[in-house]
């Protein structure tokens, strides 16, 4: 956005003056524009933005203050992502900086694990378990620009990432609390230092640390003074690293170091103003199939309570102490045929398609400023395209237990880290106040959105039930700086889960009914967010 001008304050979905610059100020702007797109390449911090998608509404101060309810507005350097056609509203050149400050806190409470103990049935219970990573944040980088010679036509450059949570830390394994068999007595001496009984490592999600950034360059087209088309062409760069616990006789963690640096995408936008007082909005994207390759490494938990240096446990070792965590020690060699060392992996998944509708009421005063807006968002995401992680590993076997030399080998399978993910629907409601028209604007919004994971494959890495967030935010307008700021509050509908099929991966057995399900319990979690952005006219 620029300086408030006749042309701005009419706010159609298009620019309606002839765009144009005198030629001083279109060569100026030109030396503006490479700078700044040298910025956007060269900006080393944009690697923490990522996560999988929309797990709030969404991405910028302003969309953020409106619950998202933005893809008719789209009137900020977040264009390129909501709609680019979105660029057309404004005129010269604009950088674009913003920053999403988000706390998420998830809690899992899982469920006894039954254990049989000649007559009796013993129940061990376990700590309830927590996110341990308090802020993350989530930058937005983009730069507007046009030429003279090209009136009708605006373009952009920018990165960014989803608005998710790009670090998730959990437990790596549950932290049992007590026992008691089926008559109610205490039970903790039957079980206490013996790995089998006490030990359950997390099987959903121990380390998430998935980076997803999205470099895009965008055009739009203003068709008429009342109907704009724009395209944002994008590459999906995907940098991850993520652990989880296994299970079986010989109990670990898998960690996966992996990247795909190439998977094309892009978003079509639409904006068109049948009524002065009505504009509509459409946004779609595709779908984006990742591949990314790297690195699996896995760790073996130790079979006693305090391991040597070189991990091994002396005859007759103590097991952990009960509620004292086992630790982990030695991995599991990864090998192909010949017996030579691979540790190569693939994982492959699917970024659903998207298309955001959206229908926005507004009013003007007699010089075209705004005095206030609402609008309507529907949202669809076809996350049903997600099934699985696909993992997809190099070497043929896997060597039991680690050691030096090759021990007892078994077929190492491809696996499938099941999600079974179902369609979602939002809708999102949202406006702007003017409260100093031109210059000073408070805004609220709210949405809601159904869930993505069946009961039965919820999840610890995203958030998967119904969703219903209330959003809140202001901004102001200086000669050649607009600031926002944005509040929004998503509460997660709590889940208890007693039918899972998220189980622990058993590399002994390829019959995944034999693997131990570990997904059964509550689930609950918020996400507070709070969003800075500016908009500095050149």
């Amino acid at each position: 956005m620029t300086m408030p001008t006749v042309a701005r304050l009419c706010y159609c979905p298009v620019r309606v003056d002839g765009g144009g610059v005198t030629m001083s100020a279109a060569r100026l702007n030109g030396y503006r524009h490479s700078l700044v797109v040298a910025a956007l390449v060269l900006w080393p911090d944009v690697g923490r933005a990522g996560g999988f998608e929309t797990e709030y509404p969404d991405n910028g101060a302003r969309a953020l203050g409106r619950a998202g309810a933005f893809v008719a507005k789209s009137d900020d350097g977040s264009a390129i992502y909501y709609n680019p056609a979105g660029l057309t509203r404004g005129t010269g050149g604009a950088l674009y900086v913003s920053a999403n400050l988000m706390s998420y806190q998830a809690s899992f409470q899982p469920d006894d694990r039954k254990v049989s103990l000649g007559n009796r049935l013993v129940s061990v219970h376990f700590e309830e378990a927590e996110q341990d990573v308090p802020v993350f944040v989530a930058p937005f980088l983009s730069y507007r620009f046009d030429f003279e010679g090209l009136p009708d036509f605006d373009f952009a450059a920018g990165v960014y990432g989803p608005a998710a949570n790009g670090d998730r830390e959990w437990p790596d394994q549950w932290r049992p609390t007590g026992a008691t068999d089926d008559l109610g007595a205490d039970a903790v001496a039957r079980v206490e230092g013996n790995r089998q009984r006490t030990l359950v490592p997390n099987g959903l999600i121990v380390v998430a640390k998935p980076a997803q950034i999205f470099p895009t360059a965008s055009v739009a087209y203003r068709v008429s003074p009342t109907l704009s088309i724009g395209l944002s062409l994008q590459n999906s760069i995907v940098i991850a690293k993520i652990s989880q616990g296994s299970g079986g006789a010989y109990p670990g963690q898998a960690i996966l170091e992996v990247v795909d640096l190439f998977a094309p995408t892009g978003v079509f936008g639409l904006q068109w103003a049948p009524l002065p007082f009505l504009e509509l909005g459409l946004s779609a994207r595709p779908p984006i199939y990742v591949e990314a390759k790297g690195k699996a490494t896995l760790r073996k938990y130790a079979e006693c309570g305090a391991p040597g240096v070189d991990g091994s446990c002396a005859n007759g070792a103590p097991g952990a102490a009960f509620g004292e965590p086992w630790p982990l020690s030695g991995e599991l060699n990864l090998r192909n045929a010949d017996g030579s060392a691979n540790d190569g992996v693939t994982m492959s998944f699917v970024n659903p398609t998207w298309v955001r509708l959206g229908a926005r009421f507004v009013d003007r005063d007699g010089q075209g400023q705004e005095r206030f807006d609402v609008e309507l968002d529907y949202i669809f995401e076809q996350s049903s395209l997600h099934r699985h992680y696909a993992l997809d590993f190099d070497a043929s076997h896997v060597n039991l237990p680690a050691s030096e030399g090759v021990g007892t080998t078994l077929p190492m399978p491809d696996l499938k880290d099941l999600r079974r993910y179902q369609d979602t629907h939002a809708v999102r409601l949202g406006g702007d106040l003017a409260v100093i028209p031109g210059r000073a604007f408070v805004r609220a919004g709210l949405g809601y959105e159904t869930g993505v994971s069946p009961p039965a494959y919820t999840h610890l890495d995203f958030p998967g039930t119904d969703r219903l967030t209330a959003a809140m935010g202001l901004g102001y307008r200086f000669d050649l700086v607009e600031l926002d700021l944005g509040f929004s509050f998503s509460r997660f509908a709590p889940r208890q889960v007693s039918n899972s099929d998220v189980r622990l991966v058993d590399v002994q057995t390829l019959d995944r009914e034999k693997w131990e399900v570990v997904g059964n319990g509550g689930f609950e979690a918020n996400y507070y967010v709070m969003g800075l952005s500016s908009h500095w006219s050149f």
